[in-house]
C-alpha cells in the first residue's frame, strides 16, 4: 500500500496546484498533506493525500476522474473510498456525513481527521460549528462500528 501513497502525493500536488485556503491563504494541497500525514497507516495517509482530489477539481482542466485515477494506478478499494469522501454537488452537507456513517471506519478516520485539520485554523462560529456537529456524528459511529466488531468477535467463539 506505500506504493499508492507514492502514486497518490504527486498526484494531489497537481490537482491542487495554485488552489489557496479560503480562512489563511496558504498552499490548499498542505491540508490533505496534514490530513496524510496524521496517519501511520499507508491506506488512511493515501486517502488523506487524495480526499478532495475529486471534489476540488470537478469541472476544471484538472479534473481527477475514478477513471483518471486508475489508469493512475491507484486501487479500486482506495478509490471507492475516495468517490465516499467525496460529498457530491447534490448532497446538503448533512447527508453527505450521515453517508459516510455507514461506510467504513477507514472512510470515518478519514473524515475525521479532514474535520481536525479544517477546524485548526477557523474562528468560532457557524461553519466550526458545523464541523463539530459532524465530528461528534462520525466519532459516535465509529463507537458503533467498533463495539459491534467486537460483538461479532466475541460471539463467533461460540459459532464454532
Amino acid at each position: 500500500m506505500k506504493d499508492v501513497v507514492e502514486k497518490i502525493r504527486p498526484l494531489a500536488i497537481v490537482a491542487h496546484e495554485g488552489q489557496t485556503r479560503k480562512f489563511n491563504k496558504e498552499p490548499y494541497v498542505n491540508h490533505p498533506f496534514r490530513v496524510g500525514d496524521s496517519f501511520e497507516d499507508p491506506l488512511r495517509c493515501a486517502l488523506g493525500y487524495g480526499h478532495d482530489m475529486i471534489e476540488d477539481t470537478r469541472g476544471t482542466d484538472k479534473e481527477v476522474t475514478p477513471e483518471f485515477l486508475s489508469k493512475a494506478g491507484i486501487p479500486e478499494a482506495v478509490i471507492i473510498r475516495l468517490i465516499a469522501l467525496t460529498k457530491s454537488e447534490y448532497e446538503t452537507y448533512f447527508d453527505y456525513i450521515m453517508r459516510l456513517v455507514d461506510f467504513d471506519l477507514v472512510v470515518i478516520d478519514v473524515k475525521l481527521a479532514d474535520l481536525a485539520d479544517n477546524m485548526s485554523d477557523l474562528h468560532e462560529g457557524s461553519l466550526k460549528d458545523k464541523y463539530r456537529l459532524a465530528a461528534y456524528i462520525l466519532e459516535q459511529s465509529r463507537e458503533r462500528l467498533l463495539a459491534a466488531q467486537e460483538n461479532v468477535k466475541r460471539l463467533e467463539k461460540y459459532d464454532r
